[in-house]
């Protein structure tokens, strides 16, 4: 059975030993300075809570397929604020003809895969979708409310023990069986 703990909450950070993985959103939020938010608390609690985790040495879980959902993000992100400032209506496939944009994007995203590579405690881990896993997905669709990407993250930490940090009511469902980190107070009234 899992539980769900408030971040938000000054309690004993967890122990050493314990590992998290850390959605994307919640990657977004501690590493990308330009990400939109939709509540004010996600850009603070979250990489608050990050950093403490940092600072207590416990083990945090990047995938590549959070990495690949991030890239995605920020070349969006970065589309928009473009579109914004000069008044444009790019599509994010225009936009990355613009050579001066492409290099901007391209300098975000390694700086932010630089940080977490110079943190001891962050491993980037490399996963492979497994056909049993998509297969799994499509037969249990109508028992979660999940996209692909945070059913395979709740996999991957159901099978390694992992915590989620997450902001994410998605995460909440029968299928879970690790434990969730959150802010979100519609999570946390619900548990």
């Amino acid at each position: 059975m899992h539980q769900i703990y408030d971040i938000t909450k000054s309690t004993p950070l967890p122990t050493q030993d314990r590992s998290f993985a850390l959605d994307t959103h919640i990657l977004l939020w501690a590493f990308y300075s330009r990400c939109a938010i939709t509540r004010a608390y996600q850009k603070t609690v979250y990489p608050e809570f990050i950093q403490s985790l940092i600072s207590n040495e416990n083990r945090l879980v990047v995938t590549t397929l959070n990495i690949n959902e991030m890239l995605h993000f920020i070349e969006k992100n970065e589309c928009d604020i473009y579109n914004n400032l000069h008044g444009k209506n790019l599509s994010v496939k225009r936009f990355r003809q613009l050579s001066e944009q492409r290099i901007m994007v391209q300098t975000e995203a390694q700086l932010i895969l630089k940080q977490l590579s110079n943190i001891p405690c962050v491993s980037i881990e490399s996963l492979t979708v497994e056909n049993s896993t998509i297969e799994s997905f499509i037969r249990e669709f109508t028992n979660h409310n999940c996209d692909f990407f945070d059913y395979y993250l709740l996999d991957y930490c159901n099978r390694n023990n992992l915590a989620i940090i997450t902001d994410d009511a998605d995460y909440v469902n029968d299928f879970v069986n690790t434990d969730i980190y959150t802010a979100n107070p519609q999570i946390l009234q619900n548990c």
